[in-house]
């Protein structure tokens, strides 16, 4: 397994966090219809019995990783003023150039940076029969969007399997995703994006701890779980592409609860894997009633961390 370092561009507001078991998805859609649905089953195959062939991050302000899930203790003094225990909660970002530093070192490189925020769009529905909105259906309605700074960029991390993509397909399928938008209402303009540049990766020093860097689904089998810190998400999935039309068992996928990116896991032994978790769904746990081989991506990328001793 081979690790990608993508930089994406935002090129309008987006209306779905890039989260990256959402992104792996809409890549699964891009593959199937650039190169047809054959290609698709054959790359998800053995992707529930820890063969993925694709694992992608949340998307992250360029030249960053996100904060792990530990108390501001690890960072800071007990005893220091409540103020700056709250000040450096804030603190959510931690520099890409700093991952390999001890933890507590890199821990105190934290900065507040911020590429995007949060805005709304007033959309309205107009009755054809009054020619103006109304009540009802036809209220005014607001929809949340995100909106990013001109020239922002998003780092994400991508973990695949060279024997079965190339690093060019990848790149060819998040060049799709940008162009067709992604996630909610990219049919109207929103979630475009542009492929700036991508770097292969190489494979940092293992240690017993590491963070995940996108929400997944944790093996406790190889975890020391008692110096483990994670905290829950749920996941109401639904489909994309043709099958958002439902078919007979509708849109929606069953949910799901995952570890939220940034989670930091404690291996019995050095983790040397570049991803973390497993793979959900197929036909022997299904997650879906309208296409009962759905999968969802229960991986994610690790990021390891140098502790000097326990978390």
């Amino acid at each position: 397994m081979k690790t990608l370092l993508v930089t994406l561009r935002p090129l309008t507001p987006f209306g779905t966090p890039m989260a990256g078991d959402t992104m792996f998805g809409h890549l699964c859609w891009a593959l199937r219809l650039r190169h047809g649905e054959a290609a698709l089953r054959a790359a998800l195959e053995g992707y529930t019995a820890d063969r993925p062939f694709l694992v992608v991050s949340d998307g992250f302000p360029s030249g960053y990783l996100p904060r792990p899930t530990l108390p501001t203790t690890a960072s800071v003094q007990p005893a220091l003023d409540p103020r700056i225990r709250k000040e450096e909660r804030r603190k959510r970002w931690l520099p890409l150039s700093g991952v390999q530093q001890p933890l507590r070192q890199w821990l105190g490189l934290a900065a507040d940076v911020s590429i995007s925020r949060d805005t709304a769009r007033t959309q309205n529905t107009i009755n054809r029969l009054t020619g103006t909105t109304g009540s009802g259906l036809f209220a005014p309605r607001q929809l949340a969007l995100r909106g990013y700074a001109p020239g922002a960029c998003v780092d994400v991390h991508l973990v695949y399997d060279p024997q079965r993509i190339r690093a060019e397909d990848v790149q060819r399928l998040l060049a799709d995703v940008g162009a067709t938008g992604f996630g909610r209402d990219a049919s109207t303009g929103l979630g475009k994006f542009d492929v700036v540049s991508v770097t292969e990766k190489t494979a940092p020093p293992a240690s017993r701890y590491f963070m995940t860097v996108a929400p997944c689904a944790p093996d406790p089998a190889v975890l020391q779980t008692e110096l483990c810190r994670w905290l829950p998400v749920t996941r109401f999935g639904r489909h994309g592409g043709s099958a958002a039309l439902g078919g007979g068992g509708g849109p929606f996928k069953r949910p799901i609860l995952l570890a939220a990116t940034g989670a930091v896991w404690a291996a019995h032994g050095d983790w040397t894997l570049p991803f973390f978790g497993r793979g959900l769904g197929g036909d022997q746990q299904r997650i879906s009633g309208a296409l009962p081989a759905t999968v969802h991506q229960g991986y994610a990328p690790v990021q390891p961390l140098y502790a000097e001793s326990t978390i």
